[in-house]
């Protein structure tokens, strides 16, 4: 007998892709650039250019774009900006990996250190943190009905709640966006540390297109156009949204997206008066996006028949189940001590790195730890060398609320840093005031089984002569009313019937006719 059931589609983990390696270089200083003394800022970031899957191995190709803020000696200690990018190329060994396979792999910058040589040489070394899966598409065929079922069959069936895979790609982002200083603020003359943060991202499916909104958190610190050439700190909010063409894409559907910066750029432009006082913007994220749809699905898990024998075979797949999609905002306020022996005049600009360290199920969700890693360029009374790094490490905890069982849940968690101010407060104590968020996508992996199958034959003579005409069953605690037609081969709908039933909750003790 025929079976009438809806395709799922799972995306199923074939293997993990987990490693490390370290990048190491001399790099000079550009002969237009003036000695450097000081190091005061650094980061850095991975473009990922090439990943080339073959058999038992993948290839990764990229470049470690690197910056930093640093003092100089011979300019009275003012400030200047390094840049420059480190290729790379490794190759990792993956036993299960083939040559036409599809690896979803991000590269995590976990250690970065930068520090000088001599006045026109720097060492860079970086730590690579590698992440990756490789998934299957497999289909899960739920059976919620058979093909000309008839009266004398009786089907029991139990509700379910799978994930359904609709779109799993990978696509690119590009935000342009400008920003105007205020009025009060000097024109741009050089560009000498930005930060940018993505806040309050936001995925909206449509039909065949994703709708991406967000904010760019921009900090900037530059050396102005007038004649003090004064260094100044602009901060602003640009508000940014942009629409991807994506095929399987339609309103409903639950998201689960992943992004990393691979590529920003700024430049000074006129405004309508031909004043330098417009910064451009132009970011580039990586996005790795899975579309899901949740799908309530009424699956046959029992059968029984009334003249002949049914024999059903069932079919065991694995299956996703959604426990939780939760975006969680956690709003930080704390003060510190720098205890240091400088005398800092004024707070200029924070970089702040989120260190989550720890994620563990408790009582009312999942459980975070870690750390923020603060940097702190500052003012001070140094007349020779003003500018001097601060730093800091400041821990906080906090609990995401999650559905479900939380023994069996599986979680993947992307925490970006949106936000964060360090004032001073009084003497050598300061407040941080920052914005974290963290995107919680839990789920639970089932073995689900459904019927595959049902054979038709008649019932042995022994069976039929075995069951009474007529009969009285006395409920018991364990007694179910499909249980009670099963074992005598009589439709629900008769004893029902019979027996006045208003629904098919029973009460131990009750009298119940069962006649064939």
């Amino acid at each position: 007998m025929e079976c009438i059931a809806q395709n799922i589609h799972m995306d199923v983990l074939r293997c993990k892709i987990e490693s490390q390696f370290t990048l190491e270089q001399d790099c000079n200083v550009g002969d237009s650039k003036p000695d450097l003394t000081h190091i005061l800022l650094s980061d850095a970031f991975i473009k990922l250019e090439e990943v080339r899957p073959g058999n038992g191995e993948v290839t990764l190709r990229g470049k470690l774009c690197y910056r930093l803020l640093y003092s100089s000696e011979d300019c009275f200690g003012s400030l200047h900006t390094l840049q420059g990018k480190i290729p790379f190329e490794e190759c990792l060994q993956v036993p299960d990996l083939n040559v036409a396979d599809h690896p979803m792999i991000t590269i995590e910058l976990e250690h970065l250190q930068i520090h000088p040589i001599n006045s026109r040489k720097i060492n860079v070394r970086a730590l690579m943190l590698v992440n990756g899966t490789v998934e299957d598409i497999s289909d899960a065929v739920l059976c919620y009905d058979l093909v000309d079922c008839r009266e004398e069959m009786q089907l029991h069936h139990t509700e379910q709640k799978v994930l359904n895979l609709n779109v799993m790609k990978k696509e690119i982002c590009r935000i342009r966006e400008e920003a105007k200083l205020t009025a009060s603020m000097p024109e741009l003359k050089e560009i000498l540390w930005e930060q940018t943060q993505v806040c309050n991202l936001t995925f909206q499916p449509l039909e065949d297109k994703l709708l991406i909104k967000g904010e760019l958190s921009l900090l900037l610190l530059y050396l102005s156009a007038d004649e003090h050439e004064s260094i100044e700190c602009f901060e602003t909010m640009i508000p940014f949204q942009s629409a991807l063409d994506c095929t399987g894409c339609k309103e409903g559907l639950i998201p689960h997206i992943t992004y990393s910066v691979s590529q920003k750029s700024f430049e000074i432009l006129p405004d309508v008066d031909g004043l330098e006082r417009i910064i451009g913007v132009d970011l580039v994220l990586d996005l790795c996006v899975k579309l899901y749809e949740e799908i309530s699905l009424s699956l046959i898990d029992d059968l029984y028949g009334i003249q002949s024998e049914l024999v059903p075979e069932y079919t065991t797949y694995p299956i996703k189940k959604l426990s939780s999609n939760t975006i969680a905002k956690m709003r930080f306020e704390k003060d510190f001590s720098l205890n240091s022996s400088d005398n800092i005049l004024q707070v200029k600009c924070t970089k702040a790195l989120l260190c989550l360290q720890r994620c563990v199920p408790a009582s009312e969700g999942l459980e975070m730890e870690g750390y923020l890693s603060l940097q702190i360029l500052t003012v001070t009374d140094d007349d020779r060398f003003p500018y001097r790094i601060q730093k800091a490490e400041i821990p906080f905890n906090y609990c995401v609320a999650a559905n479900g069982s939380l023994e069996k849940m599986l979680y993947e968690i992307s925490a970006n840093l949106e936000s964060c101010q360090v004032t001073p407060a009084s003497g050598d104590t300061f407040t941080l005031k920052c914005q974290a968020c963290f995107d919680v996508f839990a789920y639970s992996e089932e073995e689900l089984s459904s019927l595959s199958e049902v054979k038709v034959s008649s019932y042995p003579k022994q069976v039929s002569d075995n069951i009474a005409g007529i009969s009285v069953y006395y409920v018991s605690e364990s007694s179910s009313l499909w249980e009670i037609g099963k074992d005598s081969l009589v439709p629900l709908q008769k004893i029902r019937d019979l027996n006045s039933l208003s629904s098919d909750t029973l009460i131990p003790g009750q009298k119940l006719l069962i006649m064939r």
